[in-house]
């Protein structure tokens, strides 16, 4: 999928400098049609937020955002996904997570944890509970949210 997604990106270029040439798109691509990666973000949510992390680590880009993700863990072994593993090319300061702890979709909560834990971001400092701190949230660069169940 990140395959696409950076296929998608480097087609992208075309468009803007053929249709909107005075919106000033040249600095987020090179002249061999290459794209600048430090010049985007990119965030998703769930398998996309996944996608996210991924691009950081391939490519260095100015921040990643993943909420409810990555989700990425393997059941069998019981461990997060290799790639989680792999040296990123973005700093690990620009990456940033948020998760919900009733989100048990693809992976638990618990899960999801070990998966930042394979980043190693939580070498920069511990998971924060929003709910419970107050900003700017121990300038955690993951966080955990908690919704109480209605009466």
């Amino acid at each position: 999928m990140v395959v696409s997604i950076e296929h998608r990106l480097g087609r992208l270029r075309v468009c803007p400098n053929q249709q909107r040439p005075s919106e000033g798109w040249e600095p987020f691509f090179t002249a061999a049609d290459g794209i600048c990666w430090d010049k985007f973000s990119v965030a998703g949510q769930s398998q996309g937020g996944g996608h996210a992390a991924l691009l950081g680590i391939r490519h260095r880009v100015a921040r990643v955002v993943c909420f409810g993700a990555p989700k990425d863990y393997r059941l069998a072994p019981g461990a997060p996904a290799a790639w989680l593993r792999l040296e990123p090319t973005t700093p690990r300061d620009r990456f940033f997570a948020l998760n919900h702890l009733q989100d048990h979709q693809g992976c638990s909560p618990a899960e999801q944890l070990e998966n930042l834990r394979a980043l190693r971001l939580d070498a920069l400092g511990p998971p924060v509970r929003v709910d419970t701190e107050s900003p700017p949230y121990r300038y955690s660069i993951f966080s955990q949210r908690i919704i109480p169940a209605a009466n």
